[in-house]
């Protein structure tokens, strides 16, 4: 059984905050030469504020990040 990592995000008009966060996590695998940890990590963002600018900017990035889910 494969297991996985669920990284769970509070958002409420910071979008900067989430995308730098999983940026450093990015990083940090790279830099330790297991990017083949990336895939078995699971990025949670509950939205708290859906109409916000950084809201509809978290929902761009989504595409980029495939385990990044937005609720």
């Amino acid at each position: 059984m494969e297991q996985t990592l669920t990284i769970g995000m509070a958002h409420h008009n910071d979008y900067h905050g989430v995308y730098f966060t999983i940026q450093d996590i990015r990083k940090e695998l790279i830099f330790n030469k297991r990017q083949d940890l990336f895939k078995k990590i699971n990025f949670l963002v509950i939205e708290n504020d859906p109409g916000s600018k950084h809201a509809q900017q978290l929902k761009g990035l989504a595409p980029y990040v495939s385990n990044l889910n937005i609720i």
